[in-house]
């Protein structure tokens, strides 16, 4: 049975990673050791440590070249420094390129790629460019102030549903307003990939994916007018959700009421990741 769950699993790696990884363990059994003996263990563990390796190559595969908080259309904050972070294969040299400045780095041994990137000056459009293994280009990037609209149902309530709802969106044609909504997924850890993509503020697109948070559209439109400079929203809530939801564990720890859930949430996590290798 464990062998069989096993199986279902690997199912989810890319065919070559799959194929690779049962060829290598067929090995493990087909290798004919009657004749050497003492090269068994050497041997079963170099295929081993193979299989080990291909399981790292596969979950630097499902892991983007570049997260997905940029994209085209974005803002990125003024007057401070700009983490772009990504992933490709360990030692792999990234160079991200923007208003006639270039950042190098190198991937970590993780898998993880960072780089810090001064702001260039307020306004646009800029394009980026990140190259490696591989090269995205983006487009149409503004700079300016960047807001994070987190909370519950109140921020979450959308602009259809605001007063004279369906006015304001037929209005809501402001390019110098971008924002990001955060798509929801479960995780019992923190998720190091979101989902979701930058759009220009206009009426369909405060109407998609349930529509943007109507708070967040009018702090964005009275800010716009008073500081002349581009504004970017993300969207992260979920009504109905206590505010220790929004705790760091470390913060909940120190007032011991939270311990026994802390406990039970990270061991369900600590599961997860030992149910995804």
């Amino acid at each position: 049975m464990a062998e069989n769950n096993k199986e279902v699993r690997l199912h989810k790696l890319p065919g070559f990673l799959h194929r690779q990884f049962f060829a290598l363990a067929g090995l493990c059994h087909a290798i004919d050791y009657s004749r050497h003996p003492a090269r068994q263990t050497s041997a079963r563990g170099i295929v081993l440590i193979a299989l080990l390796l291909l399981l790292c190559l596969a979950a630097q595969a499902a892991q983007p070249f570049i997260s997905p908080m940029f994209s085209d259309n974005m803002v990125l904050q003024r007057g401070k420094t700009n983490i772009i972070w990504g992933w490709a294969k360990p030692g792999e040299e990234i160079r991200v390129e923007i208003a006639n400045q270039t950042v190098m780095t190198k991937t970590g041994i993780d898998g993880r790629w960072q780089i810090q990137l001064p702001s260039p000056a307020t306004g646009g459009p800029y394009a980026m460019r990140i190259s490696g293994s591989q090269t995205i280009s983006f487009t149409n990037i503004l700079v300016g102030d960047v807001w994070l609209c987190g909370g519950q149902s109140n921020m979450e309530i959308p602009l259809s549903r605001a007063r004279n709802g369906e006015e304001e969106i037929k209005a809501a044609n402001y390019p110098q307003i971008r924002f990001f909504t955060v798509k929801q997924q479960v995780a019992y850890a923190p998720a190091s990939v979101v989902e979701g993509s930058w759009r220009i503020c206009s009426p369909k697109t405060v109407t998609e994916d349930g529509g943007f948070s109507a708070v967040g559209y009018f702090f964005a439109r009275k800010i716009q007018s008073e500081t002349n400079v581009p504004i970017g929203l993300i969207k992260d809530c979920v009504g109905g959700t206590p505010a220790e939801t929004w705790t760091s564990p470390e913060t909940l720890r120190t007032l011991k009421d939270f311990d026994a859930a802390l406990n039970e949430v990270e061991q369900i996590g600590r599961a997860s990741c030992r149910e995804r290798v």
